[in-house]
């Protein structure tokens, strides 16, 4: 009974903490994305493929 319960915790908080990490590498990638802009560090096919990817990723 006890384990049982504590496995279900497990699987509960592994969820969540998958759902916030995803959340913390768009953010992360949102952010590389701007920054590089700002410094005009990427190119046209550069931003193309980095919005794609951020895009793929949010999806």
């Amino acid at each position: 009974m006890r384990v049982e319960y504590f496995l279900v915790k497990l699987i509960g908080y592994s969820f969540y903490i998958r759902i916030l990490l995803k959340k913390v590498i768009i953010l992360l990638m949102y952010d590389f994305t701007k920054l590089a802009c700002k410094l005009k560090l990427l190119d046209r096919e550069q931003k193309i493929f980095l919005a794609k990817r951020t895009r793929m990723i949010i999806l």
